[in-house]
C-alpha cells in the first residue's frame, strides 16, 4: 500500500471532518437567525420560539428518518449543502413578506393557525434538507454516525459563539445569515469532497450575497404603505422607526414602544402615580423615557429622575428622529440615564424612591413578565420610601371585560396585593395599577387640585377627563369584573400572566387553538404534570413487555431529545428571569449546550463495546439534572452555573446518543434513525414545554416532570438484560 504524503493525509482528513462541522455551524446559525426574525415578524414570545423550534426539529427529524427511502448517498453531500444555501434566503424572504400572503397590514395580529402554518412551511425549506445532510455526511464517513454527531455538535457550538460575539453585535440578522452562508459555501467548495453541479454552485454563491444586501429593501417593502425611517438590529432586538406624516413610531421586535404624537400614554404612565404624594423627590422610570415619560416626569417641580433603559440604541435613534425640544430632556441635569437591565438595577441600587414608574409593554412575553411577578414587586417594595408608589399600565377595555382579561387583571392585582397593603386600579382603555404601603386615592377632585397646585400642563390627565374616568361607577364596575375570576399569583417560577396574555391574543381568532389555550388556562397543575408521567410509564411498560431489545432502546433516544430541548428552554427561561435579555444570549446558551453534546459524544467514541452499564451511567447523569434543579431552583444561580449546567447536560446527552446508537444501528438504512428520533423527541419537547408546561405549571413542576420521565427511563434500562450479541460498535476499527 503506498504511503500518502503528510500534506495529502492532512487534506484528506480535513475533507472528512469539515462537512459535519460546517453542517452544525450552518444549522445553528440559521436556526438562531430564523428564530430572531420569526419572533419579530409575528410579534412573538417564548411560545413563538417554541412553535418555530418545534417545526424546525420536526422537519430535521423527518428528513433524517426518510433519507434511506430518498436514497441519499454520500455523493450528494455538496449538492445538499448548496441546496440549503439557496433555500435559506427563500425561507427568510418568505417570512418577511408573509403579511403580503396573508393580506394583512404591518403590525396587524396574526392568528395561531396562520403562524403555525408559516412555521411549518418555512422550516421545511431548510431543516428537511439539513436532516438529509446528516445522513449523507454519515455515509461519507463510512457509517460513523458518532463521529458526525460529535463534529456537527462542535460546529454548532462554534456557530453559536461566532453569532453571539462576532456577528450579532455588528450586523443585521439577514447580514449574519449571508456571511455565514458565504463561509459555508467557501468551506464546501474549496475543502469539501465532491463537486456540486455548476448551477447549484453558482446559486449557492449568489444566495448569501442577496441576503446580505437585500435586508433594507425587503424591510421597506414589509412596511408599505408606511415609510421605514430607520432600522437597527441590536443584541437586544430589532428596532424599527416607522413614519406616517409628521409622526414616527418606534417598534422593538414589532411591538410599538412609543409614538411621537401620543401624549396620552406618557401622561398616564407618570401622573397618576406622582400625584399620589405631595413632594416626589426621587423618581425611578423603567423604560418609555424616550416616548415622553421623562418629559412628563420633569413637569413635577423639584426632584430628580433616574431613567433605566436596557438598549442604548433606543436613545440614539430617538435623538435622530425626534425634534430637539423632545430630546433635550436627555441632557437635563435632573435626569440620570442608566443603560442597565431594569430589574438588575433595582436589585442593586442603594437608593430609595418616592415613586417607581414601570413604563414597559404588558407581560406578553416571559422577558416582560419578569417585571410583573411577585419577586419583582418585592424588590420594588424594598427600594420604595415608606409612602412610595409603584405604578404600571396594562391595555384593557372600558365597556366589556372578558373572563380571560378579568383573569389576567386579577392575577396582576393579587400579585400586587401579596406585597402591598394598598392597591388601586384606574379604569379606561388602559388600566393604571397603583400600589403602596400608604393610602391611595382615585378621587378626581383631589388629584385635579394637586395637579393645579403644581402647575401641571397636561392634555389627558386633567380635571374634565379625570372626573369621567374616575367616576365611582366605572371604578366599581372594573373591581367587580376582576373579582369575578379566580386570581393566581404571577411568579418567576410560574409565569402565568404571559400565558394569559397569549390566551387573549388567541381569542381574537376563531379556531380550536384559542379554545385549547383557554381550556388549559383553567386546568389545575396536577394533571398537567401527572398525565404525561402516566403516559410515559405506559409506553415504557409496553416496550419492556412487547418490543425487542434493539427497538426498545429507541424510546430512550426519543426521550433524550424531549428532555434535551426541555432543559434548553428551561435554562433559557430561568436565565431570562434572573438576568433578562435572553434574545441576545440565546446563541451563547445554545453554544454551550452544543459544545457539551460535541465533547460528550467525542469522548464516547472509543472502540469499547456499548453496554447497558454505559447507558445507565449516561441516563443517571441525565436524571440528575432535573433532580438538582428541584433542589436549587429557589436560589439565585450565577450566570456561569447556568452555562455550565447546559454544557454538562449536553455532554451527558452526547454520550448517551453514541452509546444508544451503537446498540440500535445495525444496518445502513438505520443511519438516520437515532438522529431522527432524537429530533422528533425534541419537537415534542419544544411544542409542549414552551407552550404549556413552563407558563402554566411553572419551572418546579416541569423539573419534577423531567425528573419522573428520566427516572422511568433509568428503571427501564436497568430492567433490560445484558446481551453480548447486541454490542455493535458504530465506529470503524
Amino acid at each position: 500500500m503506498p504511503i500518502l504524503p503528510a500534506s495529502h493525509t492532512g487534506r484528506l482528513d480535513l475533507k472528512r471532518r469539515l462537512p459535519p462541522f460546517v453542517l452544525g455551524f450552518l444549522s445553528l446559525a440559521l436556526q438562531i437567525v430564523l428564530l430572531r426574525e420569526f419572533f419579530v415578524h409575528f410579534q412573538g414570545n417564548e411560545m413563538t420560539y417554541g412553535l418555530l423550534l418545534a417545526s424546525w426539529l420536526f422537519w430535521g427529524g423527518l428528513g433524517s428518518l426518510l433519507a434511506h427511502r430518498l436514497k441519499v448517498s454520500s455523493g450528494r453531500l455538496s449538492n445538499l449543502f448548496c441546496l440549503v444555501l439557496i433555500l435559506s434566503p427563500a425561507c427568510l424572504a418568505g417570512l418577511r413578506l408573509s403579511r403580503l400572503a396573508l393580506g394583512i397590514l404591518p403590525t396587524e395580529l396574526t392568528g395561531p393557525s396562520a403562524m403555525s402554518a408559516f412555521a411549518l412551511a418555512l422550516t421545511l425549506l431548510v431543516s428537511f434538507p439539513l436532516g438529509l445532510l446528516f445522513v449523507s455526511a454519515v455515509r461519507a464517513r463510512g457509517g460513523d454516525a458518532a463521529f458526525v454527531y460529535s463534529m456537527e455538535s462542535l460546529g454548532a457550538a462554534a456557530g453559536g459563539l461566532a453569532v453571539h460575539f462576532l456577528l450579532v453585535p455588528h450586523l443585521s440578522n439577514w447580514q449574519v445569515a449571508g456571511l455565514v452562508g458565504l463561509a459555508a459555501w467557501t468551506a464546501v467548495f474549496f475543502f469539501g469532497s465532491g463537486k456540486p453541479h455548476v448551477w447549484l454552485r453558482a446559486g449557492a454563491a449568489l444566495a448569501p450575497v442577496l441576503l446580505f444586501f437585500g435586508d433594507a429593501p425587503t424591510q421597506r417593502l414589509f412596511w408599505k404603505p408606511l415609510a421605514l425611517v430607520a432600522t437597527r438590529d441590536t443584541p437586544y432586538g430589532k428596532l424599527q422607526v416607522v413614519g406616517a406624516g409628521s409622526e414616527v413610531t418606534l417598534y422593538v421586535n414589532a411591538v410599538p414602544v412609543f409614538s411621537s404624537g401620543d401624549a396620552a400614554e406618557a401622561e398616564e404612565a407618570v401622573h397618576f402615580a406622582l400625584l399620589q404624594r405631595p413632594r416626589p423627590e426621587n423618581v425611578l422610570l423603567l423604560g418609555g423615557g424616550a416616548g415622553g415619560g421623562i418629559e412628563e416626569a420633569l413637569k413635577h417641580p423639584g426632584g430628580i429622575l433616574d431613567y433605566v433603559e436596557l438598549d442604548p440604541e433606543i436613545i440614539r435613534l430617538s435623538e435622530r428622529i425626534l425634534p430637539p425640544e423632545k430630546t433635550a430632556v436627555f441632557l437635563n441635569p435632573r435626569v440620570s440615564i442608566h443603560y442597565r437591565d431594569g430589574r438588575a438595577y433595582l436589585a442593586e441600587t442603594p437608593k430609595r424612591y418616592d415613586a417607581i414608574l414601570l413604563n414597559l409593554p404588558e407581560p406578553s412575553t416571559a422577558q416582560l413578565n419578569r417585571y410583573y411577578t411577585l419577586e419583582f414587586f418585592q424588590s420594588a417594595a424594598r427600594r420604595l420610601a415608606p409612602d412610595g408608589v409603584l405604578s404600571f399600565r396594562i391595555p384593557s377595555s372600558e365597556i366589556y371585560i372578558s373572563p380571560a382579561r378579568a383573569r389576567y387583571l386579577a392575577s396582576l392585582r393579587s400579585t400586587l396585593s401579596a406585597v402591598f397593603p394598598e392597591t388601586a386600579v384606574v379604569p379606561g382603555t388602559s388600566n393604571i395599577f397603583l400600589a403602596s404601603r400608604a393610602p391611595l386615592s382615585l378621587d378626581a377632585e383631589a388629584l385635579s387640585r394637586e395637579g393645579e397646585r403644581r402647575g401641571l400642563r397636561t392634555t389627558y390627565v386633567r380635571r374634565e377627563l379625570l372626573e369621567d374616568r374616575l367616576n365611582p361607577m366605572r371604578v366599581e364596575f372594573l373591581r367587580r369584573s376582576i373579582d369575578a375570576e379566580p386570581a393566581r399569583i404571577n411568579t418567576d417560577l410560574v409565569p402565568l400572566c404571559y400565558y394569559y396574555a397569549n390566551t387573549m391574543w388567541a381569542a381574537h381568532f376563531s379556531g380550536p387553538e384559542s379554545r385549547l389555550l383557554e381550556f388549559l388556562s383553567r386546568a389545575p397543575r396536577g394533571p398537567l404534570v401527572g398525565l404525561p408521567l402516566i403516559l410515559g410509564l405506559l409506553v415504557f411498560l409496553f416496550l419492556r413487555l412487547r418490543a425487542s431489545r434493539r427497538t426498545a432502546l429507541l424510546a430512550p433516544l426519543a426521550l433524550l431529545g424531549f428532555s434535551g430541548i426541555a432543559v434548553e428552554v428551561f435554562v433559557v427561561l430561568r436565565f431570562q428571569t434572573l438576568y433578562g435579555a435572553a434574545y441576545g444570549s440565546v446563541a451563547l446558551l445554545l453554544a454551550f449546550f452544543m459544545a457539551g453534546l460535541g465533547i460528550g459524544s467525542r469522548l464516547s467514541r472509543s472502540p469499547i463495546r456499548a453496554s447497558r452499564k454505559g447507558l445507565l451511567l449516561c441516563q443517571a447523569a441525565l436524571t440528575a439534572f432535573p433532580g438538582l434543579a428541584v433542589l436549587f431552583l429557589p436560589f439565585r444561580a450565577p450566570k456561569i452555573v447556568l452555562f455550565l449546567a447546559l454544557f454538562l447536560y449536553g455532554a451527558a446527552g452526547g454520550a448517551f446518543f453514541v452509546q444508544a446508537n451503537r446498540l440500535t444501528i445495525l444496518k445502513e438504512k438505520d443511519h438516520g434513525t437515532g438522529y431522527g428520533l432524537d429530533l422528533l423527541g425534541s419537537f415534542l419537547g419544544a411544542a409542549a414545554v414552551s407552550t404549556v408546561f413552563l407558563p402554566l405549571a411553572g419551572l418546579m413542576p416541569t423539573a419534577l416532570l423531567l425528573l419522573g420521565l428520566n427516572l422511568i427511563a433509568f428503571l427501564f434500562l436497568s430492567s433490560l438484560p445484558e446481551r453480548s450479541s447486541s454490542r455493535t460498535a458504530l465506529s470503524r476499527p
